[in-house]
């Protein structure tokens, strides 16, 4: 469960967001709306036209209406890898996808209400995953570095976000002394599901889209950029020609 972050646990780049006075909150809500009109129009043709393997479903009861995203939003996150599991901060992704649930308030998360902190969370840029000493491992365990489509309700903050759902689309794992990464969706699925089995797979060359890449702060952050603007590039030309 995706529970609400005490100030402690807090991470250091999460901030309020600023509350709109009354005259500008009309004007930035219907703003939003014609926004999302019009992002759920080529939203709509481009799940015509890919046979509808993705599909987010629309805001649900109690969700911040104007921070609900019809497309995704791309932002970075990172795991803990074990032999049996991949670990979040607060929890085990058994899969690729989670979807938040708010032990306070029940559905609807990520709320925005008194201050609510539920929700999945990424960063904006990848280069804050990794602090300034470079990539360091848990004792017993790697690191996994992801890209995520964000999707559902997406509340903005000035580094990061919290989101409804979240789908990981690129991964770097730092294992061993070596750094794997890639985008195949399959090999995704089996290192959330099997880590042990993914990593040695990737190292017997049972993966032939993978890449390798070195260990560094530098490799494991440009790999990320290079995934997160490929993939912009893609939705971008799917919408564009729909």
């Amino acid at each position: 469960m995706t529970a609400s972050p005490s100030p402690a646990d807090r991470p250091p780049w999460f901030h309020l967001v600023p509350s709109p006075g009354p005259g500008e909150a009309v004007r930035e809500e219907a703003r939003r709306w014609q926004e999302l009109a019009e992002a759920g129009e080529r939203f709509r043709r481009y799940l015509r036209g890919s046979g509808g393997r993705r599909r987010w479903s629309g805001p649900g009861p109690g969700v911040a209406l104007g921070f609900w995203s019809p497309t995704p939003v791309l932002g970075f996150r990172l795991w803990y890898v074990f032999s049996s599991r991949l670990q979040g901060l607060r929890q085990a992704w058994p899969r690729p996808e989670l979807e938040a649930r708010c032990e306070l308030r029940g559905p609807g998360a990520p709320h925005v209400e008194d201050g609510c902190r539920c929700g999945i969370y990424a960063l904006k840029a990848p280069e804050g995953l990794i602090g300034p000493g470079g990539v360091r491992l848990r004792p017993g365990a790697g690191i996994a570095y992801g890209l995520v489509a964000l999707s559902g309700a997406v509340v903005e903050h000035e580094r990061g976000y919290r989101a409804a759902r979240a789908e990981a689309t690129a991964m770097v794992v730092v294992h061993r002394g070596g750094a794997v990464g890639g985008d195949d969706r399959w090999w995704i699925k089996r290192l959330f599901q099997r880590p042990a089995c993914a990593l040695k797979e990737a190292e017997t060359g049972v993966w032939p889209r993978l890449k390798a890449i070195h260990p560094t702060a530098d490799e494991v952050v440009g790999f990320l950029g290079d995934e997160a603007r490929r993939l912009e590039r893609a939705w971008t030309s799917v919408s564009r020609s729909a």
